[in-house]
């Protein structure tokens, strides 16, 4: 972890609230692994006083690039809009423990929604550069909010998507239902999602009834990102056996945590 002064390359506006922003930073570029985070400081005065935790969505490091989806949601967000290639930015970096692929595993599923999708589209890079077989479990309202599809096109990616309305509605109520079919014919080695519970509780279900690894990356509200205050703990079951289980820290133990560990989604119906 290092703070560190980034250079803004690009701030791009995608539409319906989504903006791409791309910062040279060569010192977390080459530490960053797919599903960790960066604490950003959107401004250079006291308010807003606290960073903002952004997802890795690419890590570009023949480059020195890490890229960022982040969704205009308040005055943080709304401040770096503003930011232009050439500005500087300060980041502390990388945070948090990222995504996990097995040494055997040769096919995953991603499942993910809206925002939630961006996290995991590193995960899709580092899984086909170890040629693993991926399929991208996609969802949004609209279809202009399913990012990273040109991307997965070109690593070769299968995708089956769903929208609520516009190009990929109609054909199935949820985008779970693609895999369902998918599992129901062939076997997958890994399933991962990001934020969503009822997400998070189909994959906790592939793991009890089908034996499936599965990892969530869990989305909280973080002060420090450095664990320091505590203020982001989730429930862990940290015995299976007897069910017990103890607080753990998202920005820490997390964000990325294997889904049987996770008590919300035992408690999610």
């Amino acid at each position: 972890m290092q703070q560190v002064t980034g250079q803004v390359v690009q701030n791009r506006d995608l539409g319906h609230g989504l903006w791409h922003l791309i910062v040279e930073a060569p010192e977390i570029a080459a530490a960053a692994r797919p599903g960790q985070f960066a604490m950003l400081r959107v401004g250079p005065r006291l308010e807003p006083l606290l960073r903002r935790p952004i997802s890795f969505y690419r890590i570009v490091k023949y480059n020195g690039w890490v890229e960022f989806i982040y969704k205009l949601v308040g005055k943080g967000t709304e401040i770096l809009t503003g930011k232009v290639p050439g500005d500087s930015i300060d980041l502390v970096g990388p945070l948090g423990q990222g995504w996990t692929l097995l040494p055997e595993t040769k096919r995953i599923g991603v499942l993910g929604r809206g925002i939630g999708i961006a996290p995991q589209i590193s995960l899709a890079e580092a899984a086909r550069k170890r040629g693993i077989e991926v399929h991208a479990f996609f969802s949004a309202r609209e279809p202009e909010l399913i990012v990273g599809l040109e991307l997965l096109e070109e690593l070769g990616c299968k995708m089956y998507l769903h929208s609520d309305r516009g190009a990929y509605s109609g054909k199935v109520q949820v985008v779970t239902e693609y895999l369902e079919e998918l599992l129901a014919r062939e076997k997958l080695d890994q399933l991962y999602t990001c934020g969503s519970r009822r997400l998070g509780r189909f994959l906790l279900d592939c793991w009890l009834e089908r034996g499936i690894k599965g990892q969530i990356s869990l989305e909280e509200r973080m002060a420090c990102g450095l664990g320091a205050c505590v203020g982001c703990v989730t429930e862990i079951v940290t015995d299976q056996a007897t069910g017990k289980r103890e607080y753990q820290r998202v920005c820490k133990e997390g964000p990325v945590f294997w889904v049987e560990e996770v008590g919300m989604l035992y408690d999610y119906c």
